[in-house]
């Protein structure tokens, strides 16, 4: 619940609105209520900069980027937003490797976002053991600026990469849930809470031109279809929570893609 938006308010207010149980210790600078108004350490700040702030977890989609037929991705300029101390990119990266590429167990994949390296949240399962087909969730706290890049490769060669992206205020920098699978339509149901951000994302190295990819528990960003022989395939997915779930139901449905080039996640933050 935000903040009073008018009248007195006291730094007991603000502890309550980070977290904090009422009369518990506190001060100005703890982060958990710098962070309501996205100030840095040692920061000056006010009472009268918090009227109508709130410590929910916001953020939106920023969109994707793919490479086909092959190579790595640098997709430039992309829209991150207003510049805050907790303002976090999380990027999906998904790919497929080109014929002798190397074994699943031996291909690695690295993000780059906004020219730092970035802290992995998780390896997605990989579902052939000649070409691999795979992916990464990366997370970076980007707290200047209002566009950045994103780069994205593999350790050998590919026959397509793509990478989506979604930018976040006031989240804990790691996921509070996760699921990830490469089955043909899996469930990817986690636990949330209320004011959790879920994100959710899939793709397929190989597919026909007719393939698709629903979801259901989360609303479709996009869903990319290449236009090349194979037609590989990318989608994402965002969901705002609006009342605690154990499980929320989270389902992907594949329509005509391959059998062993597969991965799908879902991820909860707060």
């Amino acid at each position: 619940m935000a903040l009073q938006a008018s009248g007195q308010i006291s730094l007991d207010d603000l502890h309550v609105e980070a977290g904090g149980t009422s009369g518990t210790e506190c001060s100005m600078n703890d982060a958990d209520i710098r962070n309501i108004i996205s100030k840095g350490d040692g920061s000056q700040n006010g009472l009268s900069e918090y009227y109508g702030q709130s410590s929910a977890v916001s953020g939106f989609w920023a969109g994707y980027q793919v490479r086909l037929p092959d190579g790595n991705v640098t997709w430039n300029n992309v829209n991150i937003g207003t510049p805050a101390a907790n303002r976090y990119v999380v990027s999906y990266h998904a790919y497929r490797t080109a014929t002798g590429g190397g074994a699943a167990s031996s291909v690695t994949s690295s993000a780059n976002i906004a020219g730092q390296t970035t802290t992995k949240l998780a390896e997605l399962p990989v579902s052939s053991s000649t070409r691999a087909s795979g992916g990464q969730v990366n997370i970076a706290n980007v707290p200047t600026g209002t566009t950045c890049t994103i780069s994205v490769s593999t350790s050998v060669g590919s026959v397509w990469q793509g990478v989506t992206a979604w930018v976040m205020y006031g989240i804990t920098p790691n996921y509070a849930s996760y699921a990830a699978s490469g089955a043909a339509s899996p469930s990817l149901s986690i636990n949330v809470e209320e004011g959790d951000m879920v994100i959710a994302g899939s793709a397929s190295g190989l597919a026909y031109s007719n393939s698709s990819s629903s979801w259901s528990g989360v609303s479709a960003n996009f869903n990319w279809r290449g236009s090349d022989n194979n037609h590989r395939h990318m989608s994402g997915a965002t969901h705002f929570v609006t009342a605690d779930q154990s499980p929320r139901p989270i389902q992907l449905t594949r329509a005509q893609q391959s059998d062993s080039s597969r991965t799908a996640f879902t991820m909860a933050f707060r």
